[in-house]
């Protein structure tokens, strides 16, 4: 929204500003101010949406979000995979951090992958990779320089399409192949000169479609087709005016589809049908109105999808279906209500994936399952919160690559909850049909203000009362003519700001006061003559910051104080020169967000600390570049976010924490892509809400929960094999480990010595979900009590830990017998769930009948409790811990037993 404000005096300056109040109870340690940016981990295990979270407020442990999105779901990164009969995503699979814009099977399982990311589960991987059926991460790491949009399988080779210059460490313009085993750049060189968009394979033949004038040494307009050894470009010229971005073969005939209007030496709009032989257009011509980006056949059927609006002279949006002899516009018609640009075949099921919300009559956000007769849209519903870019199928899953950092979750409008302590979404669904920006909770209702006229299964206009548990709308209705940007509950009072003229059936602008049982307002008037976008309430005063610049008949640009009880405007007045967005009570202090440059007779750009009985800015300064949308106060500091890059001198990425007695920034910095909205810290995490795509170096979308990454760096140990197993080469066995605060890691390799605990180490995975297990077939040679195991575990803050076997273990000749292991040495396990609410359980295993001691301590080593202190039998052994008993933070559960001391992290959250 772009405000036009009128021009105002700017105020004198005061040669006498009041000093900033003192901020109690801080952490003194938290009050050095950082020279560099402390980067955060933003926790791999929350959720995500596809959209703008412009509220947040967290009650009983329970996170309720209010903004601009659609959807919430599991925070996958852009490669996922999704049972095609359910929704659920599949796991494990390994976290993409970028786009993946192309893939292509293996054939056994697993999947090459192409696109823009830099890193696949915290591993290094430019623009290429391979994912093994089981999730690992092969070695495979040709590397790109380059996006990658194209891939290809063919015989023992991996052909790729794209914008590189580079490959495989090699010049290579557009177009490469690398061997399908070790990754190792191929000869094959035929070289384009623009982006290559699509590629098809027949026998020794490889053709390629694109933007480029010239490829594999020839001229070759945005269509080629090269030798598969030599990499020549053949005499095969088909030509298109335009540029190709989807190919698809079927028998001799080559279906291109794109931005052409002639292809194949015949006009052909957007979509043309090529002989293999020849290069010219068969009579197939259904002609589309506009670009086509995807093809897929089947059956008969030329399936297109792309940004037109008819195809074959019927109207068909986004995606149609053409018989691939007649060329006639078949009645397939899913109308998605956006571009399509993947598409995938299955049986009767015709899977498409792009930038759409609707498809097939129902909301599908951007990949849908529709029935391959007329188009409707299956039950299959997992969702994605930006644009799908590639599909594929195989082992009972579907496979989606994209711009998404979230895949498989569910519809939730503009209204969700999320518990904390699982991360979770809530079935709490209220539903809103516009944008929700204020939100506040009081006993068990949920005040929700925005731009609605239905919420909770009832008309609402932009303000509402909902069920906390249910999320249905309660009976309170006072109605808004306007937006509401700004709730307050205090006891038989709900305080409104926002840009109404009218609330409670009685004419207020920007602010008023509304019972909190009936609905109807008191007569309390501010006379503000514009709309309010912030609110403070103590237990005397109400301060309101806003578009406004005057109040009653008195001038008042940006910032004004009333009495709460007569409404009285007060004489505070710090004049800003332009809007204020946000608002923050303590002790003796005001602080205020927004867009101006001077407030309180002293030059402070974007936020201020003012004086709450003069209006003066105190000496504090925190200095940003940009609009501040938010501040929160708690123990650790000042939080802010809003727009800014800039704060205090230091490069602070739209969300930072400062000290509250001088503004200087602290080491905390979000971030973040865009504007940060809402913050609600608590200890060891924050919650960030905001316009986003990404957040602390990490692809996520519009909310993130930022873990301490001082408090929460991981710790690896080796469950199985630990000592003394003898492991039959040729069979399975179990790997198994743990890493600690499991919740920030990322990833973890495991890696075997056969010669002692010094090494060398052998890669058996990497890239590992942190599952805590895999299924390892065994392999030779021989180990006689010298084999080792060693996990490596890293986090999304590039912290990493390893841990190995505590003794030797054998790797045995074939059909020897297998031990069970992994309760030979004593072990301290991850208690769970962490972060706990309610229960937290803690396992520990002993080899031994040992007197064993397990105690909680608090994050400054004070002990909280004892949990167990006695005899215990050998075997393993779990107790659990009530933690609404704790206070919220950081706790250490440490065990000691003869010759032992471990030690676990636990985080506690209510």
């Amino acid at each position: 929204m772009i405000l036009r404000m009128p021009s105002c005096p700017t105020p004198p300056r005061s040669a006498h500003a009041p000093a900033p109040r003192r901020w109690p109870v801080l952490v003194a340690a938290m009050l050095v101010c950082a020279t560099s940016a402390l980067a955060q981990q933003a926790d791999p295990r929350f959720p995500v949406t596809d959209g703008a979270v412009y509220a947040s407020v967290l009650h009983a442990g329970t996170l309720y979000l209010g903004g601009a999105f659609g959807w919430v779901g599991a925070n996958t990164g852009s490669f996922a995979a999704v049972d095609s009969a359910g929704a659920l995503p599949a796991g494990p699979w390994p976290r993409v951090d970028g786009s993946v814009q192309a893939c292509a099977s293996d054939g056994a399982g697993g999947w090459y992958v192409g696109g823009d990311f830099t890193s696949i589960a915290g591993v290094a991987r430019l623009r290429l990779a391979h994912v093994r059926a089981d999730g690992s991460l092969d070695a495979w790491n040709p590397g790109a320089g380059g996006n990658v949009s194209a891939l290809l399988v063919r015989g023992g080779k991996v052909y790729a399409g794209g914008t590189f210059l580079q490959a495989g460490g090699q010049s290579r313009a557009h177009l490469a192949a690398f061997a399908r085993g070790t990754g190792a750049l191929d000869a094959w060189n035929p070289g384009a000169d623009a982006i290559v968009y699509a590629l098809a394979a027949t026998d020794g033949v490889i053709f390629a479609g694109g933007a480029f004038a010239n490829a594999g040494g020839q001229s070759r307009a945005n269509i080629a087709a090269f030798d598969t050894l030599s990499g020549a470009a053949t005499s095969w010229n088909a030509g298109a005016s335009g540029s190709v971005q989807a190919l698809a073969l079927s028998g001799g005939t080559l279906y291109a589809g794109g931005q052409f209007s002639s292809a194949g030496g015949q006009p052909r709009a957007y979509l043309a049908a090529l002989s293999v032989a020849t290069g010219l257009a068969t009579s197939w011509n259904p002609g589309a109105d506009a670009d086509v980006q995807s093809l897929a056949l089947a059956s008969g059927v030329v399936y297109a999808g792309g940004n037109f609006f008819t195809v074959g002279g019927q109207p068909r949006s986004f995606a149609a279906a053409v018989d691939s002899a007649s060329g006639a516009t078949t009645a397939w018609n899913p109308s998605p209500n956006a571009s399509v640009m993947a598409l995938a075949v299955r049986g009767a099921v015709v899977y498409a994936g792009g930038g759409f919300t609707q498809a097939g009559g129902q909301a599908r956000p951007r990949v849908a399952a529709l029935a391959a007769s007329g188009g409707a849209a299956l039950g299959w519903n997992p969702g994605a919160n930006a644009p799908v870019r590639a599909l594929g199928t195989g082992a009972g899953l579907v496979f989606a690559g994209g711009d998404f950092s979230g895949f498989g979750g569910e519809a939730r409008s503009r209204l969700a909850a999320i518990d904390v302590a699982s991360g979770q979404l809530a079935p709490w669904n209220p539903g809103a049909d516009n944008y929700v920006y204020a939100l506040a909770v009081s006993g068990g209702t949920v005040w929700a203000g925005g731009e609605f006229l239905t919420v909770g299964g009832a008309s609402r206009r932009r303000i509402a009362a909902l069920d906390a548990v249910t999320g249905g709308a309660t009976g309170w209705d006072p109605g808004a003519s306007g937006t509401v940007n700004a709730i307050v509950p205090r006891g038989t009072t709900v305080w409104v700001a926002g840009g109404f003229t009218s609330i409670g059936g009685r004419a207020h602008v920007g602010l008023a006061a509304v019972d909190s049982a009936t609905g109807v307002s008191f007569g309390w008037d501010a006379g503000l003559n514009s709309g309010a976008y912030a609110l403070a309430v103590d237990s005397a005063r109400v301060f309101v910051g806003g578009s406004f610049y005057a109040a009653g008949s008195l001038g008042r640009h940006y910032l004004a104080a009333f009495n709460i009880s007569s409404g009285a405007l007060l004489d505070w007045n710090p004049n800003a020169t332009n809007f204020v967005t946000s608002l923050t009570l303590a002790p003796g202090t005001v602080w205020v967000g927004g867009w101006f440059s001077v407030v309180g007779n002293q030059p402070r750009f974007g936020v201020a600390q003012l004086d709450d009985s003069v209006g003066l800015a105190t000496s504090w300064s925190a200095g940003g570049n940009s609009i501040v949308n938010t501040i929160v106060p708690d123990v650790q500091g000042l939080w802010l976010g809003g727009w800014f890059t800039l704060l205090g001198g230091q490069a602070r990425s739209r969300g930072a924490l400062v000290r509250p007695d001088t503004g200087a920034p602290l080491a905390w910095d979000a971030g973040a892509s865009g504007p940060v909205n809402t913050i609600v810290p608590t200890p060891g995490a924050t919650y960030i809400g905001g316009d986003f795509t990404r957040i602390a170096a990490r692809a996520r979308m519009g909310l993130a929960r930022l873990l301490d990454p001082d408090v929460l760096a991981p710790a690896a140990a080796v469950l199985a094999p630990v000592a003394g197993e003898r492991l039959a080469i040729g069979g399975a066995y179990t790997l198994r480990w743990s890493a600690t605060d499991d919740q920030a890691v990322q990833s973890a390799d495991l890696w075997l010595s056969r010669t002692g605990a010094g090494g060398p180490w052998e890669l058996i995975a990497a890239g590992l979900p942190n599952t805590g297990q895999y299924r390892w077939t065994v392999s030779g040679p021989v180990a006689n009590q010298s084999a080792w195991l060693r996990v490596d575990a890293r986090d999304e803050a590039g912290h990493a830990a390893s841990g190995t076997s505590s003794a030797a273990f054998s790797l045995a000749a074939p059909g020897a017998s297998v031990a069970p292991g992994g309760n030979t040495a004593f072990a301290l396990e991850a208690p769970a769930p962490n972060p706990a609410r309610a229960a937290l359980s803690i396992a520990f295993r002993t080899p031994e009948a040992a007197r064993v001691r397990l105690e909680i301590a608090d994050l400054q080593g004070r002990r909280v409790g004892v949990l167990r202190d006695g005899d215990c039998a050998p075997g393993r052994h779990t107790l659990a811990l009530d933690a609404r008993g704790l206070a919220p933070g950081l706790y250490f559960i440490r065990m000691t037993a003869p010759g032992v001391r471990l030690e676990r992290r636990a985080l506690v959250v209510h």
